[in-house]
């Protein structure tokens, strides 16, 4: 019985270390699974602050850009145009406009030709503009200069005239009045008629202009 009871004693002490060692090791598979709490706090402040960095530098992009007026809008105190947001300045199609910064729901901030929010959908790249239309112009060659009149006849009223060596926008039109003599519309330096001679002669031939 003393022999028995001293494998016993070999047994359970045996039995003890394999229990310590169990439950050592259950501790620290559950130590490996649990996230470090603190490591997932600073990731996720650093993604935060990333994100906030990418939208300020956004902002800083846009600001003091040109944009230019789709069409008629209207440079409002607020981003809305409720009771609480007055006109200040109404663009006409083209006119250019300073971004000074982020508006809401569609709304930007302008700086100039007036501080304050225009609807950003009627905005474009100043860049898009099209190219001044070509027109057509004539240069005065009658050593006299001419006579711009109302109507294409003589007889109709002087509203203006041009000298020598003036250039004229001619619009296309012309009239041949009873007396065989030729008259050419023109847009500037103002609107009217001026006679280019019999048929020609007063007027040199058509070159581009702007």
């Amino acid at each position: 019985m003393k022999k028995m009871s001293r494998w016993g004693k070999l047994i359970a002490f045996l039995a003890l270390i394999l229990l310590g060692l169990n439950i050592v090791g259950s501790l620290e598979a559950q130590a490996a699974t649990v996230p470090d709490m603190t490591l997932a706090s600073s990731l996720q402040e650093t993604t935060t602050t990333s994100s906030l960095s990418s939208g300020n530098i956004q902002l800083a992009q846009l600001v003091g850009q040109c944009r230019a007026a789709t069409r008629t809008i209207d440079i409002f105190t607020e981003p809305s145009v409720g009771n609480s947001s007055d006109i200040i300045k109404t663009l006409e199609p083209n006119q250019q406009v300073t971004l000074a910064g982020e508006g809401s729901a569609g709304w930007i901030q302008v700086s100039s030709p007036a501080s304050g929010y225009v609807i950003a959908r009627y905005l474009k790249s100043c860049g898009t503009n099209p190219p001044p239309t070509t027109s057509t112009c004539r240069r005065v060659t009658a050593s006299s200069g001419l006579v711009i009149r109302s109507q294409p006849t003589s007889s109709s009223s002087q509203v203006g005239s041009v000298l020598v060596g003036t250039t004229v926008k001619v619009t296309g039109a012309s009239s041949v009045d009873s007396t065989g003599r030729t008259w050419v519309e023109i847009s500037t330096p103002r609107s009217g008629w001026v006679s280019s001679g019999f048929p020609s002669g007063n007027l040199s031939a058509s070159f581009s202009c702007i």
